[in-house]
């Protein structure tokens, strides 16, 4: 053991120039290629993280495009509706002038209606009317009258009837 720790001489200068000639041997033959490939590779990791990060502020670009297109579509959408609403109020809002105006119609014509009808009742009752008022006089008086007095007593009596107040 005590071989191992004592320096010999001859041994350190063999261990010198075979890592001298390893040195040499290394950097002419070995060092250039590997140098090589890790700049290479060194440049590859390079352009990647440069593609990526293209790639991300791409994707950024697009989201920022989409999210714009989407709140105009959300725009458009809204205006849509509110229109939309707009029109059916204006529908609605003809519809029952529409349906007012078609009601006062109905009313007016049955008040017409009534109005003619009651005007014909009426004409209908005054010839009745006369026509009892002369069968009554005509008894009372026990005599015939003609014609001519006959409608001068009707004629007198619908004056009569239609200065009567109406209810």
């Amino acid at each position: 053991m005590e071989y191992l720790l004592s320096p010999d001489t001859g041994l350190i200068v063999w261990t010198l120039v075979t890592f001298l000639c390893l040195v040499v041997l290394l950097g002419k033959f070995a060092w250039k290629p590997i140098l090589a490939s890790i700049e290479e590779r060194e440049e590859r990791i390079k352009k990647e993280i440069q593609a990526a990060e293209e790639a991300r502020r791409a994707a950024d670009n697009l989201k920022s495009q989409y999210e714009t297109h989407l709140a105009a579509i959300e725009r458009k959408t809204e205006e849509m509706i509110a229109e939309a609403k707009k029109k059916g109020d204006e529908v609605q809002a003809g519809l029952v002038r529409q349906a007012q105006a078609s009601a006062k119609e109905i009313l007016e014509k049955a008040k017409d209606q009534l109005d003619a009808d009651r005007e014909r009742l009426l004409a209908d009752l005054r010839g009745e009317i006369g026509a009892l008022t002369a069968m009554a006089t005509e008894r009372l008086l026990k005599k015939k009258t003609d014609i001519s007095e006959h409608n001068r007593l009707v004629e007198e009596l619908l004056e009569e009837i239609g200065q009567a107040p109406k209810n």
